[in-house]
Protein backbone atom coordinates (compact mmCIF):
# COMPACT_ATOMS: atom_id res chain seq x y z
CA UNK A 1 0.00 0.00 0.00
CA UNK A 2 1.32 3.56 -1.09
CA UNK A 3 0.23 6.40 0.94
CA UNK A 4 1.38 10.05 1.66
CA UNK A 5 -0.28 9.89 4.91
CA UNK A 6 1.55 9.01 8.66
CA UNK A 7 -0.13 6.02 9.33
CA UNK A 8 2.14 5.94 12.57
CA UNK A 9 -0.43 6.47 14.99
CA UNK A 10 -3.16 4.20 13.39
CA UNK A 11 -3.89 0.79 15.24
CA UNK A 12 -3.50 -1.59 12.04
CA UNK A 13 -2.01 -5.25 12.84
CA UNK A 14 0.25 -7.42 10.98
CA UNK A 15 0.41 -10.78 11.13
CA UNK A 16 3.77 -13.31 10.66
CA UNK A 17 3.41 -13.08 7.18
CA UNK A 18 3.24 -8.91 6.84
CA UNK A 19 -0.31 -8.96 6.05
CA UNK A 20 -2.89 -6.97 7.91
CA UNK A 21 -5.08 -8.68 10.81
CA UNK A 22 -8.58 -7.42 9.35
CA UNK A 23 -10.00 -6.90 13.33
CA UNK A 24 -7.59 -4.40 13.31
CA UNK A 25 -8.60 -2.23 10.89
CA UNK A 26 -11.95 -3.00 9.47
CA UNK A 27 -15.43 -2.74 11.51
CA UNK A 28 -15.97 -6.02 11.20
CA UNK A 29 -19.15 -6.15 13.52
CA UNK A 30 -20.31 -3.68 11.10
CA UNK A 31 -19.49 -5.48 7.89
CA UNK A 32 -21.03 -8.49 9.61
CA UNK A 33 -24.32 -6.14 10.55
CA UNK A 34 -24.70 -5.19 6.49
CA UNK A 35 -24.75 -8.61 5.49
CA UNK A 36 -27.30 -10.17 7.56
CA UNK A 37 -24.36 -11.65 10.01
CA UNK A 38 -24.97 -14.89 7.13
CA UNK A 39 -22.08 -15.63 5.62
CA UNK A 40 -23.87 -17.74 2.99
CA UNK A 41 -25.36 -13.91 1.97
CA UNK A 42 -21.75 -12.75 1.94
CA UNK A 43 -20.51 -15.41 -0.10
CA UNK A 44 -23.58 -14.70 -2.65
CA UNK A 45 -22.91 -11.16 -3.03
CA UNK A 46 -19.24 -11.32 -4.04
CA UNK A 47 -19.59 -14.99 -5.94
CA UNK A 48 -22.07 -12.86 -7.92
CA UNK A 49 -19.05 -10.60 -9.60
CA UNK A 50 -17.56 -12.14 -12.89
CA UNK A 51 -13.96 -12.83 -12.01
CA UNK A 52 -12.67 -12.16 -15.36
CA UNK A 53 -14.92 -8.49 -15.68
CA UNK A 54 -13.89 -7.34 -12.19
CA UNK A 55 -10.03 -8.26 -13.41
CA UNK A 56 -10.19 -6.54 -16.54
CA UNK A 57 -11.97 -3.52 -15.05
CA UNK A 58 -9.30 -3.16 -11.82
CA UNK A 59 -6.17 -4.26 -13.52
CA UNK A 60 -6.43 -4.45 -17.19
CA UNK A 61 -8.06 -1.06 -18.18
CA UNK A 62 -6.14 1.38 -16.04
CA UNK A 63 -2.63 0.16 -17.87
CA UNK A 64 -4.39 0.06 -21.65
CA UNK A 65 -3.88 2.65 -23.64
CA UNK A 66 -7.18 3.18 -26.40
CA UNK A 67 -7.47 4.62 -29.28
CA UNK A 68 -9.83 7.78 -29.54
CA UNK A 69 -12.54 6.74 -30.83
CA UNK A 70 -12.68 3.73 -27.70
CA UNK A 71 -12.14 6.20 -25.10
CA UNK A 72 -14.94 8.28 -26.53
CA UNK A 73 -17.28 5.43 -26.29
CA UNK A 74 -16.35 4.59 -22.77
CA UNK A 75 -16.63 8.91 -21.93
CA UNK A 76 -20.06 8.57 -23.49
CA UNK A 77 -21.37 5.84 -21.74
CA UNK A 78 -20.40 7.03 -17.90
CA UNK A 79 -21.72 10.24 -18.98
CA UNK A 80 -24.91 8.65 -19.99
CA UNK A 81 -24.54 6.25 -16.41
CA UNK A 82 -23.66 9.78 -14.37
CA UNK A 83 -25.97 12.50 -16.02
CA UNK A 84 -28.37 10.77 -18.09
CA UNK A 85 -27.43 12.60 -21.11
CA UNK A 86 -24.59 12.63 -24.15
CA UNK A 87 -21.24 14.35 -23.65
CA UNK A 88 -22.35 16.73 -26.06
CA UNK A 89 -25.16 18.14 -23.62
CA UNK A 90 -23.15 18.77 -20.96
CA UNK A 91 -22.01 21.64 -18.94
CA UNK A 92 -18.40 22.45 -18.74
CA UNK A 93 -18.54 21.83 -15.22
CA UNK A 94 -20.03 18.40 -15.53
CA UNK A 95 -17.17 17.92 -18.08
CA UNK A 96 -14.84 18.33 -15.66
CA UNK A 97 -15.73 15.94 -12.96
CA UNK A 98 -16.02 13.59 -15.89
CA UNK A 99 -12.45 14.04 -16.55
CA UNK A 100 -11.23 13.51 -13.29
CA UNK A 101 -12.90 10.53 -12.86
CA UNK A 102 -11.86 9.09 -16.84
CA UNK A 103 -8.36 9.85 -15.67
CA UNK A 104 -8.24 8.36 -12.49
CA UNK A 105 -9.41 5.48 -13.78
CA UNK A 106 -8.47 4.22 -17.07
CA UNK A 107 -5.40 4.85 -18.85
CA UNK A 108 -4.98 8.55 -21.24
CA UNK A 109 -3.16 11.63 -21.63
CA UNK A 110 -4.00 15.15 -21.31
CA UNK A 111 -4.64 15.88 -25.34
CA UNK A 112 -6.44 12.64 -25.86
CA UNK A 113 -8.86 13.50 -23.12
CA UNK A 114 -8.91 17.50 -24.53
CA UNK A 115 -9.37 15.55 -27.94
CA UNK A 116 -12.27 13.39 -26.79
CA UNK A 117 -14.52 15.51 -23.91
CA UNK A 118 -13.97 18.90 -26.03
CA UNK A 119 -12.12 20.89 -23.68
CA UNK A 120 -8.82 23.04 -23.86
CA UNK A 121 -5.90 21.45 -22.76
CA UNK A 122 -5.57 24.03 -20.03
CA UNK A 123 -9.06 22.89 -18.38
CA UNK A 124 -8.30 19.19 -18.54
CA UNK A 125 -5.17 19.85 -16.61
CA UNK A 126 -6.85 22.34 -14.11
CA UNK A 127 -9.13 19.60 -13.90
CA UNK A 128 -7.18 16.80 -13.00
CA UNK A 129 -4.51 18.50 -11.28
CA UNK A 130 -1.80 18.76 -13.33
CA UNK A 131 0.58 22.03 -13.42
CA UNK A 132 1.90 22.94 -17.23
CA UNK A 133 5.20 22.72 -17.53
Amino acid sequence: MHTGDDLTGVSWCLDGRDELIPDSFCDYRYLEQAFEHDPAFFLKTLGGQNAAEMHDKLIENPRRMRTDSEYFKLANETCRRWFQAELSEISQERKERLVQYLYRTAHTTVPQLARVIGLSRDRISQAIGKKKR
